[in-house]
C-alpha cells in the first residue's frame, strides 16, 4: 500500500464525480462516500485529494465552486444603477464639484 489515498480512489468514480461536479451538483455532496479499489468505503475527502486523484489518473480537472450560484441582477436593478451613472455624468459641472485630476497628495 501506498499510503496514499488519491491513487486508490476508484477511476469509475472519479469520472462520474468529475460528470456532476460539471452539471452544477454540490462538490461537498459528492466527494463524500468515495469507493476505493480495494473495496473500503472512504466517508470524505477534501478538494485537494480529489484534484490530486484527478490529476493521478489524468482526467481534467473541473473548477470547484463551493458557494452557491451568483444570480443574475434583475433588469430593474441593471436600469437604476445605469441611469444613476448617467445622472452622474450629466452633473460633473455643477457648483462645488472639481475633479482630482492630475493632483498629488501634497497638493492642497
Amino acid at each position: 500500500m501506498s499510503g496514499r489515498i488519491f491513487d486508490l480512489i476508484d477511476l469509475e468514480w472519479l469520472n462520474q464525480a468529475n460528470q456532476q461536479i460539471q452539471s452544477g451538483i454540490n462538490v461537498e455532496t459528492v466527494l463524500q462516500n468515495v469507493p476505493l479499489t480495494d473495496g473500503r468505503i472512504f466517508p470524505t475527502i477534501s478538494h485537494k485529494t480529489f484534484k490530486n486523484a484527478l490529476n493521478f489518473n489524468q482526467i481534467e480537472i473541473p473548477k470547484l465552486r463551493t458557494g452557491p450560484k451568483p444570480k443574475d441582477p434583475p433588469q430593474e436593478l441593471i436600469n437604476t444603477v445605469q441611469n444613476l451613472h448617467n445622472k452622474v455624468q450629466k452633473n460633473r459641472n455643477f457648483p462645488g464639484f472639481r475633479p482630482n485630476y492630475n493632483r498629488s497628495s501634497n497638493d492642497t
